[in-house]
Parts: C-alpha cells; sequence; structure tokens
C-alpha cells in the first residue's frame, strides 16, 4: 500500500484553551491590562466612565456658583438623579443576579433599575467584554496561581 501526502487531508491545529491562565477571564485575556493597568481606555466600562464625567461636570457647576459643604452635595445629589441610572446606555450591561431590567428579579426596583453598576461583565472598573478574546494557550501563559473560585 503506497501513501501519498495529499494537500486536502492536512488538518488544522488548534491551541488548547487557556482556562487554566492566570490571565483568563470569561473567554478574554486581562494580560495586556496587567502588563499596563489602566493605560488602556479601550477596556474602561463605559457605564462607569459615563457616570464618572457627568458627576465631574456637576462638580464643575458646583465650583463655578462657588457653592461648598452641604450645599454642593445637596445640588449635585439633585442633579445626579437624573443621570440616566447604570446599564441605560450600554446594551451589554447585566446586573448581577439578575436580567436586563424586568422588573421580576429578585433585589431590584419595580422599574428594573440597578441602584449601582453591577454589571456581571464588570472587573474592577473594565468591562471584560472590551477586553482581548483569549486565543487559547499562547506564548504569555501562565499557570492560574489560584483555584479559579478564590480569584
Amino acid at each position: 500500500m503506497k501513501l501519498s501526502h495529499r494537500a486536502d487531508a492536512v488538518g488544522t491545529v488548534c491551541r488548547m484553551p487557556g482556562v487554566a491562565c492566570d490571565f483568563y477571564v470569561s473567554g478574554h485575556c486581562l494580560y495586556e491590562e496587567e502588563l499596563n493597568p489602566g493605560l488602556d481606555e479601550s477596556f474602561h466600562c463605559t457605564e462607569i466612565v459615563r457616570i464618572v464625567a457627568a458627576y465631574e461636570e456637576l462638580m464643575n457647576r458646583a465650583d463655578g456658583f462657588n457653592l461648598s459643604g452641604d450645599k454642593a452635595f445637596n445640588v449635585i445629589f439633585r442633579l445626579m438623579e437624573g443621570v440616566p441610572p447604570a446599564g441605560s446606555a450600554c446594551e451589554e450591561y447585566r446586573p448581577e443576579g439578575g436580567c436586563r431590567g424586568c422588573g421580576g428579579c429578585a433585589g431590584e426596583e419595580d422599574d428594573g433599575a440597578p441602584e449601582s453598576i453591577d454589571c456581571t461583565h464588570s472587573l474592577g472598573g473594565l468591562c471584560i467584554l472590551r477586553l482581548p478574546a483569549c486565543e487559547g494557550v499562547c506564548r504569555r501563559f501562565r499557570f492560574r496561581t489560584e483555584h479559579p473560585s478564590e480569584s
């Protein structure tokens, strides 16, 4: 029996999944963020960025009116009520322990608005979904030093 090399018989080589890597989080890679924390602003949670920007704008307004102490706090608190709640400007926003705004989940208000930025995709101010996708075991692979449930 004669064996011949055929180009159409060559299989595709796939990488092993990176789930045991220290940089792996929900199918995404934290390597770049851990290398230079906070440097790549595209990884930041857009809801946190939006709400912080609104707060800073209100602080600047209060400074412009020379308000201080309790007066400034009360004015800013009232004005922040007009800022759309967390999740209103992000299609990927998912509150922890609940669905997106159905109002029937335990721990949510009747209107479904979460009390804070508690998105399941949030990781210390980052959006996991904005991180690069994990391509599997690569040259940066480092075995997880902790059990995944401990991190």
